[in-house]
């Protein structure tokens, strides 16, 4: 199997959402690819790529890279083990902040559950952080500066 291929499906496999088993499909690249970069790369050229029977130009290279967040070099370098732990540690970390997720959603429950057995006060304060929390999500959703942060 050719350097490009096995690195491109170490990332397809690493960088899958926390808790599911499967590794990234063509689609979900494609779209991803297109998200950040604003290119397209269509599902049926990477679905070549996932089975080793295209290499991609420099400039899809470039793109997946990006996509991937790691640098042009990875495809072709000879020893990429730094970037292989990154890919590693960000997908613990991915996990860890679902298990945090997962967990406040729990203790959310418990909040709801009980909500006429909160004060004003607190009932503002709950209010407050969800506030805060919108107006961070919806500024890590501008693509402006996703494609920022992926750079």
């Amino acid at each position: 199997m050719a350097l490009f291929t096995q690195r491109f499906n170490f990332l397809r496999e690493k960088m899958r959402p926390p808790g599911r088993d499967r590794a990234l499909t063509a689609v979900e690249i494609s779209n991803g690819v297109e998200q950040v970069t604003g290119q397209k790369i269509s599902a049926s050229v990477i679905a070549y790529y996932i089975r080793g029977e295209r290499q991609p130009s420099l400039e899809y290279g470039a793109l997946l890279a990006r996509y991937f967040g790691v640098p042009t070099s990875y495809w072709t370098d000879e020893d990429v083990s730094h970037v292989d732990r990154d890919v590693e540690n960000f997908q613990k970390i991915k996990e860890l902040k679902r298990a945090n997720v997962e967990r406040i959603a729990a203790r959310l429950g418990d909040f709801t559950a009980n909500l006429d057995a909160l004060s004003d006060v607190e009932l503002e304060m709950l209010d407050a952080i969800l506030e805060r929390f919108r107006a961070v999500r919806a500024d890590d959703e501008k693509p402006e500066r996703r494609r920022r942060s992926s750079s």
